[in-house]
């Protein structure tokens, strides 16, 4: 898999988290590992 690296200046790195936040917090379908005990 390619891995592509942008340098952008403070505002726009700050702009691009705010969407970020968006669009990944509202995502049903990401799924979390849990953090209780391990099933045996």
């Amino acid at each position: 898999m390619p891995i592509a690296v942008r340098v952008v200046n403070d505002q726009e790195f700050a702009a691009w988290v705010e969407t970020a936040k968006k669009k990944f917090a509202a995502n049903p379908a990401n799924s979390f590992a849990s953090a209780g005990a391990a099933a045996q």
